[in-house]
Protein backbone atom coordinates (compact mmCIF):
# COMPACT_ATOMS: atom_id res chain seq x y z
CA UNK A 1 0.00 0.00 0.00
CA UNK A 2 1.17 3.65 -0.66
CA UNK A 3 3.07 5.21 2.18
CA UNK A 4 0.84 8.83 1.56
CA UNK A 5 -2.93 6.37 1.79
CA UNK A 6 -1.32 4.36 4.68
CA UNK A 7 -0.93 8.26 6.55
CA UNK A 8 -4.71 9.46 5.14
CA UNK A 9 -5.79 6.62 6.24
CA UNK A 10 -4.51 6.28 9.82
CA UNK A 11 -5.42 10.08 9.86
CA UNK A 12 -9.18 9.48 9.52
CA UNK A 13 -9.23 6.41 12.00
CA UNK A 14 -7.32 8.58 15.03
CA UNK A 15 -10.01 11.14 14.10
CA UNK A 16 -12.81 8.97 13.74
CA UNK A 17 -12.21 7.76 17.11
CA UNK A 18 -11.62 10.74 18.90
CA UNK A 19 -15.02 12.00 17.38
CA UNK A 20 -16.82 9.01 18.69
CA UNK A 21 -15.52 9.35 22.33
CA UNK A 22 -16.86 12.74 22.38
CA UNK A 23 -20.13 11.43 21.14
CA UNK A 24 -23.90 10.65 23.64
CA UNK A 25 -25.30 7.89 23.26
CA UNK A 26 -28.99 7.58 23.04
CA UNK A 27 -30.33 5.39 26.22
CA UNK A 28 -32.17 3.03 24.98
CA UNK A 29 -33.94 2.32 28.57
CA UNK A 30 -37.59 3.36 28.41
CA UNK A 31 -38.05 6.83 31.20
CA UNK A 32 -41.35 5.87 32.99
CA UNK A 33 -43.38 9.96 32.49
CA UNK A 34 -43.43 12.14 35.73
CA UNK A 35 -46.34 12.30 38.20
CA UNK A 36 -48.35 15.44 37.78
CA UNK A 37 -50.48 16.75 40.75
CA UNK A 38 -52.69 18.87 38.88
CA UNK A 39 -55.47 20.06 41.16
CA UNK A 40 -58.43 22.55 39.75
CA UNK A 41 -61.92 23.44 40.56
CA UNK A 42 -65.07 24.15 38.72
CA UNK A 43 -66.04 27.42 38.90
CA UNK A 44 -62.13 27.61 39.34
CA UNK A 45 -62.98 30.65 41.33
CA UNK A 46 -65.11 30.29 44.05
CA UNK A 47 -65.62 33.75 45.60
CA UNK A 48 -68.92 34.60 47.71
CA UNK A 49 -70.41 37.75 47.97
CA UNK A 50 -72.85 38.27 51.20
CA UNK A 51 -74.88 41.57 50.85
CA UNK A 52 -78.26 42.83 51.30
CA UNK A 53 -78.65 39.72 53.09
CA UNK A 54 -81.65 39.74 55.92
CA UNK A 55 -80.77 37.50 59.69
CA UNK A 56 -81.84 34.05 58.29
CA UNK A 57 -81.10 34.18 54.67
CA UNK A 58 -78.58 31.56 52.87
CA UNK A 59 -76.51 31.31 49.90
CA UNK A 60 -76.65 27.60 48.92
CA UNK A 61 -73.69 27.03 45.94
CA UNK A 62 -72.22 23.82 44.92
CA UNK A 63 -67.95 23.33 43.69
CA UNK A 64 -66.61 20.40 42.11
CA UNK A 65 -63.04 19.42 42.57
CA UNK A 66 -60.90 17.67 40.00
CA UNK A 67 -57.79 15.25 40.34
CA UNK A 68 -56.46 16.17 36.10
CA UNK A 69 -53.34 14.34 36.85
CA UNK A 70 -51.56 11.00 37.05
CA UNK A 71 -51.34 10.78 40.79
CA UNK A 72 -54.08 10.29 43.50
CA UNK A 73 -53.67 12.85 46.02
CA UNK A 74 -55.13 14.37 49.23
CA UNK A 75 -56.53 17.54 49.12
CA UNK A 76 -58.26 20.52 51.83
CA UNK A 77 -59.78 23.52 51.92
CA UNK A 78 -59.67 27.13 54.05
CA UNK A 79 -61.73 30.17 53.82
CA UNK A 80 -60.26 33.52 53.63
CA UNK A 81 -61.52 36.98 53.76
CA UNK A 82 -61.40 39.27 50.65
CA UNK A 83 -63.11 42.39 51.71
CA UNK A 84 -66.00 44.07 52.92
CA UNK A 85 -66.98 44.34 56.38
CA UNK A 86 -65.12 42.03 58.82
CA UNK A 87 -66.95 42.32 61.29
CA UNK A 88 -69.94 41.24 59.65
CA UNK A 89 -67.55 38.10 58.17
CA UNK A 90 -66.99 37.33 61.56
CA UNK A 91 -70.30 36.40 61.87
CA UNK A 92 -71.61 34.35 59.38
CA UNK A 93 -71.85 30.79 59.37
CA UNK A 94 -70.39 28.19 56.75
CA UNK A 95 -72.26 24.22 56.43
CA UNK A 96 -70.00 22.00 54.20
CA UNK A 97 -71.13 18.36 52.86
CA UNK A 98 -70.40 16.12 50.07
CA UNK A 99 -72.17 14.20 47.63
CA UNK A 100 -73.16 11.65 50.36
CA UNK A 101 -74.68 14.80 52.78
CA UNK A 102 -72.02 13.88 54.95
CA UNK A 103 -71.12 17.11 57.29
CA UNK A 104 -67.62 18.27 56.95
CA UNK A 105 -67.80 21.25 58.54
CA UNK A 106 -70.76 23.59 60.69
CA UNK A 107 -69.13 26.62 61.91
CA UNK A 108 -68.45 30.49 61.60
CA UNK A 109 -67.13 30.82 58.40
CA UNK A 110 -63.89 32.61 59.65
CA UNK A 111 -62.80 29.36 61.65
CA UNK A 112 -63.06 27.53 58.20
CA UNK A 113 -59.57 26.08 58.07
CA UNK A 114 -60.10 22.70 56.51
CA UNK A 115 -61.53 19.55 56.98
CA UNK A 116 -60.43 15.77 57.26
CA UNK A 117 -58.33 15.26 54.37
CA UNK A 118 -60.08 14.06 51.62
CA UNK A 119 -58.60 11.64 49.09
CA UNK A 120 -59.16 12.00 45.19
CA UNK A 121 -58.00 9.45 42.62
CA UNK A 122 -56.31 10.44 39.44
CA UNK A 123 -58.77 11.31 36.43
CA UNK A 124 -62.01 11.43 39.39
CA UNK A 125 -63.71 14.35 40.61
CA UNK A 126 -66.12 14.83 43.13
CA UNK A 127 -68.81 17.79 44.28
CA UNK A 128 -69.11 19.49 47.68
CA UNK A 129 -71.55 21.57 48.80
CA UNK A 130 -71.64 25.03 50.70
CA UNK A 131 -74.10 27.12 52.70
CA UNK A 132 -73.75 29.92 54.16
CA UNK A 133 -75.97 31.33 56.87
CA UNK A 134 -76.59 34.91 58.33
CA UNK A 135 -77.51 34.57 62.09
CA UNK A 136 -79.44 36.47 63.48
CA UNK A 137 -77.75 39.89 64.18
CA UNK A 138 -79.29 43.36 65.91
CA UNK A 139 -79.07 46.45 63.81
CA UNK A 140 -75.74 47.28 63.90
CA UNK A 141 -75.07 45.00 60.84
CA UNK A 142 -77.96 46.52 58.61
CA UNK A 143 -76.63 47.36 54.88
CA UNK A 144 -72.96 45.87 55.73
CA UNK A 145 -71.90 43.77 53.00
CA UNK A 146 -68.10 41.16 53.22
CA UNK A 147 -66.59 39.12 50.43
CA UNK A 148 -65.09 35.60 51.11
CA UNK A 149 -63.19 33.27 48.92
CA UNK A 150 -62.93 29.20 49.53
CA UNK A 151 -59.65 27.81 48.41
CA UNK A 152 -58.42 24.21 47.58
CA UNK A 153 -55.11 22.67 47.94
CA UNK A 154 -53.11 19.78 47.68
CA UNK A 155 -52.15 18.61 51.12
CA UNK A 156 -50.14 15.44 52.49
CA UNK A 157 -48.23 13.04 51.10
CA UNK A 158 -48.89 13.10 47.68
CA UNK A 159 -45.42 11.23 46.45
CA UNK A 160 -42.92 12.67 43.74
CA UNK A 161 -44.49 14.99 41.37
CA UNK A 162 -44.62 18.18 39.63
CA UNK A 163 -47.48 20.45 40.61
CA UNK A 164 -49.78 21.57 37.55
CA UNK A 165 -52.55 23.71 39.58
CA UNK A 166 -54.95 26.25 38.01
CA UNK A 167 -56.23 27.41 41.66
CA UNK A 168 -54.39 30.25 42.48
CA UNK A 169 -53.14 30.29 45.02
CA UNK A 170 -52.55 26.54 45.97
CA UNK A 171 -50.73 25.12 48.67
CA UNK A 172 -48.59 22.24 48.60
CA UNK A 173 -47.75 20.10 51.59
CA UNK A 174 -45.74 17.06 51.07
CA UNK A 175 -42.91 14.90 52.68
CA UNK A 176 -41.24 13.85 49.81
CA UNK A 177 -38.99 17.13 47.81
CA UNK A 178 -38.51 17.25 44.03
CA UNK A 179 -34.87 16.81 42.76
CA UNK A 180 -33.74 16.11 39.53
CA UNK A 181 -31.80 12.93 39.29
CA UNK A 182 -27.73 13.45 39.29
CA UNK A 183 -24.59 11.10 38.59
CA UNK A 184 -26.08 8.75 36.08
CA UNK A 185 -23.55 8.02 33.59
CA UNK A 186 -23.70 5.56 30.51
CA UNK A 187 -21.25 2.63 31.49
CA UNK A 188 -21.19 1.72 28.12
CA UNK A 189 -19.80 4.77 26.82
CA UNK A 190 -17.39 5.17 29.61
CA UNK A 191 -16.46 1.25 28.50
CA UNK A 192 -15.87 2.79 24.83
CA UNK A 193 -14.27 5.46 25.71
CA UNK A 194 -11.79 3.84 27.43
CA UNK A 195 -11.28 1.85 25.20
CA UNK A 196 -10.42 3.97 22.48
CA UNK A 197 -7.63 5.84 24.48
CA UNK A 198 -6.19 2.51 25.40
CA UNK A 199 -6.03 1.91 22.17
CA UNK A 200 -4.69 5.70 21.40
CA UNK A 201 -1.95 4.91 23.84
CA UNK A 202 -0.95 1.64 21.99
CA UNK A 203 -0.34 2.72 18.67
CA UNK A 204 1.43 6.24 20.15
CA UNK A 205 3.65 3.75 21.78
CA UNK A 206 4.19 1.89 18.36
CA UNK A 207 5.05 4.69 16.56
CA UNK A 208 7.45 5.82 18.74
CA UNK A 209 9.26 2.21 18.29
CA UNK A 210 8.85 2.73 14.89
CA UNK A 211 6.39 -0.26 14.27
CA UNK A 212 3.85 1.71 12.54
CA UNK A 213 4.95 4.75 10.35
CA UNK A 214 3.97 7.97 11.82
CA UNK A 215 1.16 9.89 10.01
CA UNK A 216 2.13 13.22 11.66
CA UNK A 217 5.74 12.87 10.83
CA UNK A 218 7.22 14.95 7.82
CA UNK A 219 8.72 12.90 5.06
CA UNK A 220 12.11 14.44 4.57
CA UNK A 221 12.64 15.47 0.38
Amino acid sequence: MNYKKLKFMFTLVLLAALSLSFTPLMKTEAEAPPNVIDIDTFPQKHVIDIDQLKPGDRIKDSLEIRNNGNVEFGYNSKAIYKGGSKKYYNQLLLEISDQKSDLLFNGKLKNFKGFKLRKLKQFSKEKLFFIITVPDLDNRYQGMSTTSELLFYVSGDTGNGQIDDKNNPIEKDTNDGILPKTGEEDPLLIYITGLILISVGIVILFMKKSIIPNPFHKDKD
